[in-house]
């Protein structure tokens, strides 16, 4: 698919002025408890026999819903000292390890992990970058790629290992990957695969583009330019900053080596590829990016991206976390925006020897928050972080009023609401230690609204949202968010999309910007809930699930009155060119 461009909409704000539209309520201090032991989670990540450095630097998590009963569950393996675990919810606060009946309680020797539905047949998949079970040698080819085969007749829900048949089991040839990630590159409606390794060797990071028949090619050389020096890469992210709806591909990685490569969308055959703007773009400052995530954290309409590193305050320049501010400057005529880094200016700099870190609004006041973990051995009294944002991008560390004053080796780190009660609790891995699942227990917060994107009616679009624009509009505020892969170090958070609304009791309007560039709106919905939005084809017009008669009569009425809804080729006008391409989505919905 080769969706029509549309004009990028004038979301971005001018510093400031998001503030002055309209103010959340107060929230109280975040409050959090260990639940791990009473949740259920006997989980615990000792790395056996791991390569080199990697047996140091490995311990990931994955959540996502497994069985489509819309309740987040937890896969977390052991690092080949024992089973791994898939803890399913029991949706009254517990988990049960259900990892045998499911076919995934293996041995393995797992570094990054990423959940998506590559096959589009409606189930949450599972990929392990993987060094090997135990109590075999480490060797290549041993990464797995769980297909979620569904329920059977008794209800009972399977894995299958597919990676070998998919052609994703042997990533480098060498044993090292890292992390992993799923995104649209292409925007053909299936999910593309990237995947890093940290080993220094030629070539360690591959890209592979989704056949749609549930095999992958490796097209890494073909599509992205050969760097300059080897790249230590950790953690991917596919997601869209100059408004064309392609994903960038965004590599956060050791030793001055990340990288921003630019999506130039489709050749004349349909096939994408990818430019290096690192430089241009301003991704000068990190030393040695491990983790990472995406938000728009200072409320401007942009994304900024934020990379975890080892804080070094006698480097020159300093060494730490770094805060890529989006700035409205942009890269050429390209629409990327150059960033500046203002990680310690806004007091997110120094988290230690940093490895994992999840972004999303921990206290429902309506901005995005931070929490880091990490670790080393010669580093081992630092604490793990809560960064509460205070509404104009400016941080402050709260974990140890939170009740989150613990230090250890932590590494991977994701957020969730496992029992659904609207407030975000989070999940550290902790290396040689039991896992610690922290249940948000604040009583004096905002309100909330969580919201899934159903894309099981158009086969055009990637399965469950994956790159779609999020925008909700409350108390005269807008927030926005882009479902990415979710992806941190060597883990994934829930796709769920959270968003804090302070005082509103409703929200004024949620904007889904789907990623073929059509728009679905929903207006005056009420707080404290998480609601679906499905997508529907272009030319369903009435949304009901059906292209017929009505479909055709509606969008008649919508021209005939000039709404922008029947702007179908997103010039901003509406004219018979038009009813051409209503026409053309409506005998073919997948061009």
């Amino acid at each position: 698919m080769t969706p029509q461009r549309r004009q990028h909409s004038a979301r971005a704000l001018a510093p400031g002025v998001a503030m002055a539209l309209g103010a959340a309520s107060a929230p109280g201090a975040p409050v959090f408890t260990l639940v791990t032991q009473q949740a259920g989670i006997n989980a615990r990540f000792t790395p056996n026999g791991y390569p080199g450095e990697n047996s140091v630097q490995t311990g990931g998590v994955a959540v996502g819903d497994f069985n489509n009963d819309g309740w987040p569950d937890i896969f977390i393996p052991q690092g080949g000292t024992g089973p791994d675990k898939l803890y399913i919810n029991q949706q009254d606060g517990t988990f049960a390890d259900e990892a045998f009946a499911w076919g995934v309680a293996r041995w393995t020797r797992t570094a990054g992990m990423a959940a998506g539905d590559f096959d589009n047949d409606g189930y949450l998949d599972l990929f392990l970058v993987n060094y090997g079970d135990f109590p075999f040698p480490v060797a290549t080819g041993k990464s797995v790629l769980y297909r979620n085969l569904g329920p059977d007749a008794n209800g009972q829900f399977r894995f299958e290992d597919v990676a070998v048949q998919a052609g994703v089991n042997d990533i480098f040839g060498v044993v090292g990957g890292m992390g992993a990630t799923f995104g649209d590159m292409d925007l053909d409606g299936d999910l593309d695969l990237f995947v890093s390794t940290w080993i220094n060797s030629p070539g360690g990071n591959r890209l592979y583009e989704n056949n749609g028949d549930g095999t992958f090619t490796r097209v890494t050389a073909p599509r992205l330019p050969s760097p300059a020096n080897n790249l230590r890469g950790f953690t991917p992210n596919f997601v869209d900053l100059d408004g064309d709806r392609y994903p960038e591909l965004l590599l956060t990685n050791d030793f001055h080596t990340s990288r921003l490569y630019r999506n130039l969308g489709p050749d004349s055959e349909g096939r994408v590829s990818f430019e290096d703007i690192t430089a241009s773009a301003g991704i000068t400052h990190d030393c040695n990016g491990m983790g990472a995530t995406v938000a728009d954290f200072d409320r401007d309409g942009r994304l900024d991206w934020f990379m975890t590193n080892i804080y070094v305050p006698t480097a020159v320049p300093a060494c730490a976390n770094t805060l890529y501010r989006a700035t409205s400057s942009a890269v050429g005529e390209s629409g990327v925006p150059v960033f500046e880094d203002i990680g310690l200016a806004r007091g997110v700099g120094n988290a230690g020897w940093a490895w994992g870190c999840t972004a999303v609004d921990i206290d429902n006041d309506g901005d995005t928050d931070l929490a880091t973990t990490g670790g080393w051995p010669g580093w081992v009294n630092e604490p793990a972080r809560l960064y509460i944002n205070n509404g104009s991008g400016v941080f402050s560390d709260q974990a140890a009023p939170a009740g989150m004053a613990w230090t250890g080796q932590g590494r991977g780190l994701v957020h969730l609401d496992y029992n659904r009660d609207g407030k975000v609790d989070l999940l550290f891995v902790e290396r040689n230690q039991p896992v610690r699942l922290y249940r948000n227990d604040s009583t004096a917060q905002g309100n909330f609204l969580r919201i899934d994107l159903d894309t099981s009616s158009h086969p055009c679009l990637a399965p469950r949202g994956v790159g779609s624009k999020v925008y909700v509009t409350a108390n005269g505020r807008t927030q926005y968010q882009q479902l990415d892969g979710r992806t941190s170090f060597l883990s994934q958070s829930e796709m769920t999309l959270h968003f804090g609304i302070g005082s509103a009791t409703a929200v004024d309007s949620i904007e889904i910007e789907w990623p073929d560039g059509f728009r679905t709106t929903r207006f005056v919905v009420p707080a404290n809930q998480t609601v679906t939005i499905a997508a529907s084809p272009p030319a369903d017009f009435n949304t009901d699930g059906r292209l017929n008669f009505f479909d055709i009569a509606a969008y008649i009425d919508a021209y005939r009155a000039q709404s922008t809804a029947a702007d179908f080729d997103f010039d901003g006008q509406v004219t018979p060119k038009d009813v051409m391409v209503f026409i053309a989505r409506y005998l073919t919905p997948c061009p």
